[in-house]
């Protein structure tokens, strides 16, 4: 799953919001826990408003639901800011009080356009979605080259080594549903590192 991340604030009449976008493939995406209006539409804009769903918390804070429009100013690739109209086409609550006083997500080619970075986007997202297809998905890559197989099970190598550092880290900070969180993924690359090597 594609992602881009957009740096910003919403502005509503004299109301502001920071916010930090997502730009996301809705089709790829889980549905969001709407608490009004509708998810943005799989297939992009080509042109302003466009649509976007935004935090309960965000809506709170500049009065606005669904079919509002909301002005966007936004970091872009070369520091400046840069703004376009937006809709709020849908109300999430994504459960974490920081994400819903934060969250914007838009269509990731809608992302793309806006800060002109082409087919790019900061991060790519693998999710196995059926735990049924997980030899399928082992078995692919096992598949691959030896040489790119090395390189995979190292960023899981070192991604377990930095995960569990921040485990640790929120155990001394007393912050421990954060150290389960770390402590799993912490787990998880574990399991794809030995799973990925080449023999």
């Amino acid at each position: 799953r594609p992602r881009i991340t957009i740096f910003g604030f919403l502005e509503k009449d004299d109301d502001r919001q920071l916010v930090v976008a997502r730009g996301v493939d809705p089709a790829r995406e889980i549905q969001p826990m709407l608490t009004a209006g509708q998810n943005i539409p799989l297939e992009p804009k080509g042109f302003g408003p466009y649509p976007v769903y935004v935090g309960k918390d965000v809506a709170a804070a500049l009065k606005v639901g669904p079919d509002d429009l909301v002005n966007w100013h936004f970091i872009t690739t070369a520091g400046a800011l840069d703004n376009v109209q937006v809709r709020v086409d849908g109300v999430v609550d994504e459960g974490i009080p920081d994400r819903n006083r934060r969250t914007l997500v838009v269509n990731v080619d809608t992302a793309r356009k806006m800060l002109d970075v082409g087919t790019a986007c900061h991060e790519q997202q693998v999710f196995i979605d059926d735990a049924k297809n997980a030899e399928d998905a082992a078995a692919k890559l096992q598949a691959l080259p030896p040489e790119v197989r090395q390189v995979v099970a190292e960023v899981f190598r070192d991604l377990s080594v930095d995960a569990r550092a921040r485990a640790q880290i929120s155990w001394r900070k007393n912050k421990g549903p954060m150290a389960a969180y770390w402590k799993a993924v912490g787990a998880y690359a574990t399991h794809l590192y030995r799973a990925v090597r080449p023999c």
